[in-house]
Formats: C-alpha cells, structure tokens, sequence
C-alpha cells in the first residue's frame, strides 16, 4: 500500500512540474502575444493614417528588432549594392523607391528576385509594405555608408596621406 502511495505521490509531482513548466510558457507566450498586438496596433495606425517612416540612414541601426530575414536580406541587399549598383551609380536616382515588381528593369523587381521575404509577407500590399519599410531603408543606409567610404578615399588620395 504504501509502495502504491509513493508511486502516485511522485506521479503526482511529476505532474504537478510539467502543470507548472506549461503555465509559465504560456505566461511568456501571452507577455509575447502582448507585444506583437502593440506592435501590430502602432503598424495599422501608421498605415491607415498614411503615415511613412522615415527613409534616414539611422532607420536601419536598431537590429535588435530584426528577425532572421532582415538579417539575411540586409546581407544580400549589402553584396548587392556594393558589386551591382554602387560601381554603375555613384548616387542613388530618386525613382530607387518606386515600388514596382512587374516591370523586369526596376530595382525593386532586381531586388524582390534575390531576397527572402519572411512567411507573413503574403499580398501585395504587405510586399509593398515590406519594400518601403524596410529594403528601402536598408538600401539607402548601405549607399550612405559606401559614400561616406568613398569620400574619405578621395580626400585621403588628395590629401597623400
């Protein structure tokens, strides 16, 4: 008797860890839930009020927020800019941001055929949204910095240094 009593005591425990190990994920996926909802609420807010964010070469800096795609695809975007644009065009053409992914001689359908998207990047309206909000700003924060490395080349040939 006191043999089955244990067993059903240390059942019982076994149960009670694995109750409390659940509990405390789905505790972290809520906080998680929480986060995305407040992220999601400030993206509808800015798209319904029209609102763009900011094409500066600061917007790309905070990686914290990045997901694995943004990471690869500001690899890809980088190698891209620096081998196929920056020795063609020294200064990016205002049209760069145009968002146009049918016609095969634009940057964005360039673009688009080499990136990964991630999976909630389904409709056009999300890729449009994906190509302003992000691609672009990684483009433009990679030709500022390869700008500036020129500029510093040129100044030190003048300079002799």
């Amino acid at each position: 008797m006191e043999d089955d009593h244990d067993v059903n005591e240390a059942v019982f425990q076994s149960w009670q860890k694995k109750k409390k190990k659940y509990e405390d994920e789905i505790r972290r996926l809520n906080k998680e839930l929480a986060e995305c909802r407040k992220t999601l609420d400030k993206v509808q807010k800015s798209v319904i009020s029209g609102e763009v964010l900011r094409r500066g070469r600061n917007k790309c800096c905070d990686k914290k927020g990045y997901d694995r795609y943004q990471h690869m695809n500001g690899d890809i975007l980088s190698q891209f800019s620096k081998f196929k644009m920056f020795p063609h065009y020294k200064f990016l053409q205002p049209a760069y941001v145009i968002y146009s992914p049918e016609n095969q001689k634009s940057l964005c359908y360039k673009i688009n055929e080499i990136i990964d998207k991630p999976p909630h990047v389904q409709s056009d309206i999300d890729d449009e949204f994906y190509w302003v909000n992000y691609t672009v700003p990684m483009i433009n924060k990679k030709y500022c910095e390869m700008r500036s490395n020129f500029t510093n080349d040129v100044k030190k040939m003048y300079i002799g240094e």
